[in-house]
């Protein structure tokens, strides 16, 4: 199969319409990709998606799921990063949930999954409410509750006083 390398250092598959959403993507000042950064940028464009990994040099990696703009993630990662742990982001927004692993963490936990006090939890209808959760977390991973942090056999939900000190004392 032919690849044609661009001038921004990344090299494409020949396919049909390929070249046109290159031209609309920069036309509307929107790039599939960023030049040297390893990210993608374009996310919802269609482009593939690459999750991020902070690795401050220690092993194994932690995997950490929830929202880029939920203000309890942002502090788990915040200290996470400041106590040195090393972990893989996944945007649950931008990248989705694996079913096997929403399989996985319902099994932990039960309904306490689902935040049934979010904004996207009231605009369902109650046939929606009344659902298979894992189904309703595919389509609405929003849904989840954040938080979700696994490394090895450990897995916990949420980010409260207990947990923190739990991952942060792990992370040393």
């Amino acid at each position: 199969m032919l690849s044609y390398p661009l001038r921004f250092g990344a090299c494409f598959e020949k396919s049909k319409g390929f070249l046109f959403r290159v031209l609309l993507w920069a036309q509307i000042g929107i790039l599939p990709f960023c030049a040297g950064s390893g990210h993608t940028g374009a996310g919802r464009y269609g482009a593939a998606r690459v999750r991020r990994t902070y690795d401050k040099g220690k092993g194994d990696i932690m995997r950490i799921w929830g929202l880029k703009t939920c203000d309890t993630c942002r502090k788990a990662l915040k200290a996470l990063q400041g106590a040195g742990a090393t972990f893989d982001y996944v945007d649950v927004r931008a990248d989705g949930v694996d079913r096997a692993d929403l399989v996985r963490f319902h099994a932990a936990f039960g309904d306490a999954l689902v935040n049934k006090r979010s904004t996207t939890w009231r605009g369902l209808s109650e046939a929606e409410h009344a659902g298979d959760p894992i189904d309703l977390l595919a389509k609405h991973p929003t849904l989840m509750k954040r938080p979700v942090i696994e490394d090895g056999d450990e897995l916990t939900l949420g980010w409260d006083a207990k947990t923190r000190d739990g991952w942060l004392e792990r992370a040393k």
